[in-house]
């Protein structure tokens, strides 16, 4: 937007330069500046006081450089610094547009292995607590039990480590969105001094 507002400037430039132009003159006229002798013209210092000699000028006035060739390149090179402000801002577009499509397509994945471990879990605690009725009423073998022990240990471990790719996931989905900064409760405001001040949880920091 900045750089739209310097190419309209510098069309500006490109339009004829009208002004309204007034003057007021007061003139004296003598012999010398001071004069002592009684004539009206031996001193121009009186003449001028007697207010006989003044002159108006109202008027337009345009004006219109000769090819303007100095506004004409002002507007190529607006132009062109306008052109490559706007590829950047693409590309910014495309990447942040990238990054946000891949943040919650990890987010729908982490979601989904979270779920699917959750289950893990809910089924390995259900064999667990049959395995264990069993093994109370000596129709199951000990190694059986471990194994159902172990089964639910390693399905825990891999819903924790589920539990964090899935933190992990919203938080760069926040970060990609420009979101992150106001989900966790800090505000920047700048003070008098133009110092940026940092506001969490109630807490001002300097």
């Amino acid at each position: 937007q900045q750089e739209q507002y310097r190419l309209i400037a510098a069309r500006n430039f490109l339009l004829p330069q009208l002004d309204l132009v007034g003057r007021s003159r007061l003139r004296g006229f003598g012999d010398d500046l001071l004069g002592d002798g009684g004539n009206r013209f031996d001193s121009a210092f009186s003449d001028f006081y007697s207010f006989d000699h003044q002159e108006w000028q109202f008027g337009l006035e345009m004006d219109v450089p000769v090819g303007r060739r100095q506004a004409k390149a002002a507007v190529a090179n607006a132009k062109l610094e306008l052109n490559r402000q706007r590829a950047i801002l693409d590309e910014q577009r495309r990447a942040l547009t990238y990054d946000v499509n891949n943040a919650y397509a990890e987010v729908s994945s982490a979601y989904a292995a979270l779920k699917t471990s959750r289950t893990i879990v809910e089924a390995a605690e259900t064999r667990l607590k049959a395995s264990s009725a069993l093994f109370d009423r000596d129709k199951l073998q000990i190694e059986f039990l471990l194994d159902a022990q172990q089964q639910l240990v390693q399905a825990q471990q891999q819903f924790a480590e589920d539990q964090s790719r899935y933190s992990l996931a919203l938080i760069n989905l926040n970060a990609s969105t420009g979101t992150l900064v106001r989900d966790l409760g800090i505000s920047i405001a700048n003070n008098d001094c133009g110092v940026q001040v940092v506001q969490a949880i109630g807490q001002t920091l300097p």
